[in-house]
């Protein structure tokens, strides 16, 4: 009954969303070529009719048109069984996203590649400024998850989310870390929905279901193989800003989403490993060839100029420092002697979270704020005259 009375309050699918999951089940036919017709054509409906009337080499699917033509003629049942994953999706609580609507993720858009249908559990959203990718090892030591989970704690207590592929080691690591942290958690799954895996993570799961978001581009009954893994690296590397390497080891899929991040021109860095940790030789290859080096949630803003994006605004609008000056007098008379975080202080002023992020970055560089517990802030015990 449940069931059925969730999937009541659905709204019912569009004829574009039925066409882009018809269209993404045909062997041969990949998310670039129906990218490519959603681009071309504007619509699910409109590339569905082109998959019907276009030769083969229209579709970049190759020259032998025989085989190839028989496998992408899309008839009702086609339509029918489509439109039934997306009602057993929903009946499972999760949004279908589709390439070309509103709702998509546009930092995926960078993609050469990008699926053409997402399952999404969990209400947030995507916000590609505020969003860095945590990837390493399955079989990280003790001093790797370590790192990732500080470092995303630390990012998530200054408002930013964290993406990373749910696996064990780093990646388990860096969602902890995150929500821990008061931040989101975006995990990027290599299986359907009704796959928990691994199957150690389930506390994880069960925690980024309500506190996070979880993503698939496969439906939700598909198992993990060895193929799904490597092809939701370059989701992960596409919803975000930069992608922190925490140990990876020489074939670690984690320097498959590092050369996904270079190619759609986002930043790479690494936390630095132990020499003689073998999980450690991917990392230090990829500091080698000039990736940049990460301690703390400073060094991630600095490799991306946020902190210092307001100076640059500054200097373009004259009032823009005094305003930026007594915004930072107002935190700190707000604080005193109390404990607040970032939320806290733009609630209780009354100021965009991002002004108010930026007035704490530049007061904690410049010694007036120190952190503390939770991603909490206090003044200086030394500015207080104590």
């Amino acid at each position: 009954m449940e069931t059925l009375a969730r999937r009541a309050m659905q709204p019912e699918a569009t004829a574009h969303d039925v066409a882009l999951v018809a269209l993404s089940r045909v062997p041969g036919l990949g998310p670039r070529q129906i990218s490519r017709l959603i681009e071309q054509v504007g619509s699910g409906e409109a590339a569905l009719d082109a998959v019907e009337t276009a030769s083969t080499e229209q579709l970049g699917l190759g020259t032998s048109a025989a085989p190839v033509r028989g496998r992408v003629s899309i008839g009702r049942p086609e339509l029918r069984a489509a439109r039934e994953v997306i009602d057993d999706a929903r009946s499972m609580g999760l949004r279908v996203l589709t390439l070309g609507t509103r709702q998509y993720p546009r930092s995926l858009l960078a993609l050469t590649d990008p699926p053409p249908v997402l399952f999404v559990k969990g209400d947030g959203d995507f916000d590609h400024r505020r969003c860095v990718a945590i990837v390493g090892t399955r079989k990280a030591s003790s001093y790797g998850r370590r790192s990732a989970y500080a470092l995303a704690r630390e990012l998530g207590g200054w408002g930013w989310t964290v993406t990373s592929g749910m696996a064990r080691g780093v990646d388990a690591s860096a969602h902890e870390g995150a929500l821990d942290g008061g931040g989101g958690s975006i995990g990027v799954l290599g299986t359907g929905h009704a796959h928990e895996y691994p199957a150690t993570n389930r506390d994880l799961y069960r925690r980024m279901r309500a506190d996070g978001l979880l993503v698939s581009e496969f439906e939700p009954p598909a198992p993990p193989t060895r193929h799904t893994f490597p092809r939701r690296n370059r989701i992960i590397a596409a919803l975000a800003r930069a992608v922190v390497v925490v140990e990876a080891g020489e074939r670690s899929g984690a320097l498959i989403t590092a050369e996904y991040a270079l190619d759609l021109g986002r930043e790479v860095l690494c936390v630095p490993g132990r020499i003689d940790e073998r999980g450690s030789a991917g990392s230090i290859r990829l500091l080698r060839q000039g990736a940049g080096i990460v301690a703390r949630a400073r060094d991630v803003f600095d490799a991306l100029g946020w902190l210092h994006n307001e100076t640059a605004e500054q200097a373009a609008s004259p009032p823009a420092p005094s305003e930026s000056a007594d915004l930072g007098r107002r935190v700190v008379s707000l604080l005193g002697t109390h404990e607040l975080s970032p939320d806290e202080i733009a609630l209780r002023l009354d100021t965009p979270i991002e002004a108010t992020l930026r007035a704490v970055g530049r007061l904690e560089l410049e010694g007036w704020l120190e952190r503390q517990g939770a991603g909490r802030f206090s003044v200086v015990a030394s500015r207080l005259g104590r």
